[in-house]
């Protein structure tokens, strides 16, 4: 059964508290606790475009390839190995990032309000199995998003990138984690 079933801990956390700005991000993990992980070994991308970008930021294509990049090194060095057919991969990788702007208004008396506005960046890695398409995997990280980091996203979609694909491959105790 699929179903959010932990949140990022541990090393995985320390290595993004360096990097952050200002904010640390969340990082949930949904698990298929019926798939044995340790039975792949191969990888593609799950499309022939595997970054969808939504909301209120914009990703150039340059940024996009960087990310696969990273990606698939982060993927290499725990031991998986790139294909190129999607119909040999053990599994298949998509992307999803976006941003939504939330604006609060707070009247305080009449003529006189206290404006927040708020920027929430996410970012989903959904895994499927090759061969039967359905999800196994899913993370999901989201952060508070401040100005001076959109002019600098790639660095803070990379940040993203590693703290969610470093819960991947669940061990058998994240995989009975409720």
């Amino acid at each position: 059964m699929l179903g959010w079933t932990r949140k990022a801990t541990g090393a995985a956390a320390a290595l993004f508290l360096l990097g952050a700005c200002e904010t640390t991000p969340t990082v949930d993990v949904e698990i298929d606790e019926a798939i044995d992980f340790d039975t792949y070994e191969t990888f593609a991308w799950g499309a022939d475009a595997p970054v969808q970008v939504g909301g209120e930021i914009y990703v150039s294509q340059f940024v996009a390839q960087r990310m696969l990049n990273t990606a698939s090194g982060i993927l290499s060095e725990k031991g998986f190995v790139p294909v190129e057919k999607r119909s040999d991969a053990d599994f298949l990788l998509l992307f999803t990032l976006g941003a939504v702007r939330t604006v609060d208004v707070d009247y305080i008396a009449p003529g006189l309000q206290d404006v927040d506005e708020d920027v929430r960046g996410r970012m989903f890695i959904e895994i499927f199995d090759g061969q039967t398409k359905k999800p196994i995997w899913i993370g999901k990280s989201e952060k508070e998003v401040y100005d001076s980091e959109i002019d600098n996203i790639e660095e803070g979609i990379t940040e993203a990138l590693t703290l969610i694909l470093s819960e991947f491959p669940p061990t058998p105790d994240e995989e009975s984690d409720e």
